[in-house]
């Protein structure tokens, strides 16, 4: 992913498809480029934050850091811990790694990929399913054992 509208309050919204219960996050940074030339490594993300939402209207910043500059070579993804229910997640991108704003004038900033880990929340419909269950495998139980004691 890469903006061209600059690196001021770059926001990425991410839907997850229901709520989770979330323990960490990889970032593989924008590494394209060439070490040591006016490059697009510059471009790599730098300063951030994580908020999180259960509704995706409000939202709490659960975790603000900095990344570091791609090489070129391979890069391996730099993990963070948060804590948080959410199902929508947003990356603030609050800076990249260009010496020079001038470089590229407007300041573009990258990600090359997000992972989030945690376990699912179930819905509250599955909730009340899973407890239907469980209650008629009670009664099929009793009755099982009712038409037994009849015998």
């Amino acid at each position: 992913w890469m903006t061209d509208l600059g690196v001021d309050n770059a926001v990425l919204t991410f839907d997850l498809g229901g709520a989770f219960k979330l323990s960490g996050l990889s970032v593989w940074n924008y590494n394209f480029g060439t070490e040591g030339y006016a490059s697009t490594l510059d471009r790599a993300a730098k300063a951030f934050t994580v908020s999180v939402s259960t509704d995706g209207v409000n939202y709490v910043q659960v975790l603000g850091g900095n990344l570091s500059r791609g090489t070129g070579n391979l890069l391996a993804a730099e993990t963070f811990g948060l804590s948080g229910l959410a199902r929508y997640v947003q990356i603030g991108l609050n800076g990249n790694h260009q010496q020079d704003p001038q470089t590229y004038g407007y300041a573009p900033v990258g990600l090359s990929e997000v992972r989030f880990s945690g376990s699912a929340v179930p819905e509250p419909a599955t909730w009340a399913m899973m407890i239907a269950g469980f209650g008629l495998a009670g009664v099929a139980l009793r009755s099982r054992r009712m038409l037994g004691q009849a015998a």
